[in-house]
């Protein structure tokens, strides 16, 4: 090394490079000879500092030897060293540089400077002018006991300390806690045996700020002799926040990942010119291209839009528009290879830089084929369920003009020709309504169910349907020639549980797709429906046949009172008369007298009863509020109650019919008299829920076998009694919408219970 601190440096190999692998240092003089014998001999003609051999070249063993034997002082330095190479040069040569190292040639550098430095006699001077070279890395020496011998100043850049403040510390000041036992026992081991438990070269290690956090650092070691001492070296940088960074671009580059591989999305990368330089395999799977074929064309020349429709030129201004910043947003539609179309919902989006300027576009579109689809569905079945709305709500339309229309309105629903409903029974199909023109599907046909689509129909649970009938499994080739309708969709309808007929729709020209799920909603709808319409018309036809009997039995009943009051009457009053006469005569004191006058009574009691029935029935009149306990006090007068007492506990106030509440509440007055003894007590109130009386008695009270009988007609077991009295309570309570149980008094007599009577503010139905 000259006074100028430059260094000669002879490269030996026996076929050397273009470029010499020695790095232009500007302390560097370089020379190069070829072979052993070459190197030799211009050590001898001048100063060499260094030798410098490569271990690609066989003979780099020869050249450290020759030069070894004839200039000891000269260290030799071994480059593109392998591990086995690297082995060998620990006895041969003075340093070496493996050919994995990161940076080979800023490695190569200070090995140089390191040997030369060495053998220099102002080692001291220039080892640490050498070592704070670069300055913009913190370096640190350490000697064999980790005390750290010195420092530069980035090292408070790095670390939050000045140099002298760790100067003299142990190098354990810097290593987080966790990691010190394993920094001395690698020491420890290195010092031993020599063997190193990390890559010198580079490695990652964690590092302490004197704040406390931890850090990232960067490290590459050095060892060197100086005056006996081993020293460690350690160029070392703070790349906590690189590394961070490039975390986040590795989870940057995986979101990017997952939206550019989007299956559901077409995505393009474009320069800001609109030349294709990324392409996602679902765009290139829709225009079967391969990612060469679309490489650095311009987008609107590439397979998406090669067909006449494309609207390429508009491509171009959109194109345009993006590159100046603005999001362009577009419907289009593209054509595949198989002749697939594709309605694309498309935007084309600028991406900038940090400074705003634009450096990339994305253009992304998504397939909205199904959702316009869809959506016209949604649209055509709104419309449809109008149109049924207005036919179904509308008074003046007949059963027969609804059916015709509704059927209309499903065929065009579903684009189809044909609606028909059929009544099915014995193994008989027959049209009862058509709409659309058809040879054989007329109202009336007839055919057996054998022969017919709706043999399959009615055997299912669901809507039987095919886009193209004549290759169903379910229909034979015979059926098929019989009627020659291509498509068919149809549905059974039952009516009170009972198989009716179906609801169908059916066209001579076949579909290409199945029908939709909207499509057979609505023929379900349409056939429920129907199925409502027919168990209508059905009720109705049974409540006028009803009705009519109705009216019959009415006009019997009539007949009857007609009878009973004027035919039966008339002579009972004769016959009371007569017997007023001969009682007169026989100066009352005649028994038999006494039991025909008895007799007539009954039978006069009878006639009222049946008159009852027969003319009132179950219905009520004006319905009014009523204070019960008074009516009872006057039902209570009008009763033929002998010697017998009543009481009246709280009775509530109701809605009744006035007349016929005291009716009811005569008859039960009259059969607690009628069964119970003389002085027979009877007793009427309130029942807890205050919403209902109680009649009861402290008579012999009614058989819990007789309970359900005795309001039946003519049942009685008072020889006096007509049978029709609990009858006509059973019908006032009936008429009132209330209900009537039979229980036992506390007494042991009989207990009627009437619930559920209409509050004040409510009245019964009439």
């Amino acid at each position: 090394m000259n006074a100028s601190g430059h260094i000669s440096v002879l490269y030996v190999d026996a076929d050397p490079p273009a470029s010499t692998p020695v790095p232009g240092h500007e302390r560097f003089d370089v020379v190069e000879a070829t072979g052993a014998a070459d190197a030799v001999a211009r050590i001898e003609d001048g100063d060499v500092d260094c030798v410098v051999t490569t271990a690609s070249d066989e003979g780099w063993r020869t050249v450290a030897e020759r030069v070894r034997d004839s200039a000891p002082e000269i260290p030799v330095v071994l480059i593109d060293a392998a591990l086995e190479d690297a082995a060998d040069a620990d006895s041969t040569v003075d340093e070496y540089v493996r050919a994995d190292a990161p940076d080979p040639s800023r490695t190569l550098e200070r090995r140089i400077e390191s040997v030369v430095d060495r053998n220099a006699g102002d080692a001291d001077e220039r080892f640490y002018q050498n070592l704070v070279h670069e300055a913009s890395d913190a370096i640190l020496v350490v000697d064999e006991s980790s005390t750290i011998r010195f420092a530069n100043d980035t090292v408070s850049e790095v670390f939050g300390y000045d140099a002298a403040e760790v100067e003299g510390e142990p190098l354990t000041t810097l290593i987080p806690e966790s990691f010190r036992a394993d920094h001395n026992e690698g020491m420890a081991a290195y010092l031993e045996s020599g063997e190193r438990t990390i890559d010198w070269n580079y490695v990652e290690l964690p590092g302490r700020h004197s704040d406390g956090r931890e850090i990232t650092l960067a490290i590459s070691f050095e060892e060197h002799h100086r005056g006996g001492e081993r020293l460690f070296s350690g160029i070392v940088r703070d790349v906590t926040e690189r590394n961070a960074r490039e975390r986040r671009l590795r989870e940057y580059k995986r979101q990017f990942d997952a939206v550019f591989d989007d299956p559901d999305s077409f995505i393009v990368l474009l320069d800001p010119d609109g030349i294709v330089r990324k392409a996602n395999g679902t765009a290139l799977e829709f225009v079967d291209a391969d990612f060469e074929s679309v490489h650095g064309v311009p987008f609107w020349d590439t397979p998406w839009w090669d067909h006449p429709s494309a609207p390429r030129e508009q491509l171009r201004e959109w194109v345009d528009r993006s590159a100046a910043g603005e999001s362009v947003r577009y419907e289009a539609t593209h054509h595949a290879p198989d002749g697939e179309t594709a309605t694309i919902d498309g935007t084309i989006r600028p991406v900038t830089d940090e400074d705003g300027r634009v450096v990339s576009l994305i253009a992304e579109g998504r397939d909205i084929s199904e959702r316009n689809r869809i959506q016209e569905e949604l649209q055509t079945s709104e419309r449809s369920l109008r149109e049924l709305y207005d036919v179904t709500s509308n008074p003046d339309l007949s059963f027969d003009e609804k059916l015709h229309r509704i059927l209309g309105i499903g065929c065009s629903r579903l684009g189809l020709s044909l609606g028909f409903l059929t009544r099915i029974e014995d193994g008989r199909q027959e049209i009862l309504a058509v709409e659309g023109d058809h040879e054989k599907l007329r109202e009336g046909a007839t055919s057996p169910l054998s022969e017919a689509y709706c043999e399959a129909t009615i055997e299912s649970d669901e809507l039987v349907g095919a886009a193209d009938a004549a290759g169903g499994d379910w229909l034979d080739a015979a059926t098929y020639d019989r009627w020659g309708l291509s498509c068919y969709l149809g549905s059974k309808i039952e009516v009170h549980g009972e198989l009716f007929g179906t609801f169908c729709f059916a066209d001579d020209a076949a579909r290409e797709k199945l029908f939709s799920d909207s499509e057979r909603t609505f023929v379900e709808l349409l056939a429920q429906w129907a199925s409502h319409e027919l168990e209508r018309q059905r009720r109705q036809e049974q409540l006028e046949r009803a009705n009519g009997q109705l009216e019959q039995t009415n006009e019997r009943l009539e007949q009857f009172a007609s009878v009973v009051s004027h035919d039966i009457r008339n002579p009972l009053t004769v016959a009371m008369g007569h017997l007023e006469v001969a009682r007169e005569r026989s100066d009352g004191d005649d028994d038999q007298l006494a039991e025909v006058e008895q007799s007539l009574e009954r039978i006069d009691a009878l006639i009222d009863d049946l008159l009852t029935l027969a003319q009132q029935g179950d219905s009520v009149g004006d319905v009014e509020t009523i204070a019960l306990d008074a009516v009872a006090r006057d039902a209570w007068e009008t009763a033929d109650t002998a010697d017998a007492s009543v009481e009246l506990d709280g009775a509530p106030t109701l809605q009744a019919d006035e007349s016929r509440l005291r009716q009811l509440l005569e008859n039960l007055f009259r059969n607690a008299v009628e069964h119970g003894p003389d002085d027979v007590t009877v007793r009427m109130g309130a029942l807890p829920d205050d919403e209902g009386f109680f009649v009861e008695d402290d008579g012999p009270g009614i058989p819990l076998e007789e309970r359900e009988a005795v309001f039946e007609q003519g049942h009685t077991t008072a020889p006096d009694g007509t049978g029709f009295g609990l009858a006509i309570v059973e019908q006032i309570v009936d008429a009132h919408d209330w209900t009537i149980d039979v229980a036992e008094s506390e007494h042991g007599g009989a207990r009627f219970e009437i619930d559920g009577v209409a509050s004040p503010d409510a009245a019964p139905s009439h």
